[in-house]
């Protein structure tokens, strides 16, 4: 379920303007925390990615259910 709801919304989002290079550049610093095993740094950096992201998709759903 949710692949199927991350593919629906994925396309549309990493289209908005910066917003690509913006989820790069976070898994980019996800993936150098745990290559230099820095668990509390790959762990802060997951955290903002996914707090960031799920703010992200929550208002692109939003404009979505009020079309």
């Amino acid at each position: 379920a949710m692949f199927e709801w991350l593919a629906e919304f994925h396309t549309g989002l990493v289209r908005l303007h910066g917003a690509e290079q913006l989820t790069i550049d976070e898994h980019e610093a996800i993936f150098a925390a745990i290559a230099a095993r820095d668990g509390e740094r790959a762990e802060a950096a997951m955290t903002s990615h996914l707090t960031r992201a799920n703010l992200l998709y929550r208002q692109f759903e939003g404009a979505i259910d009020a079309d």
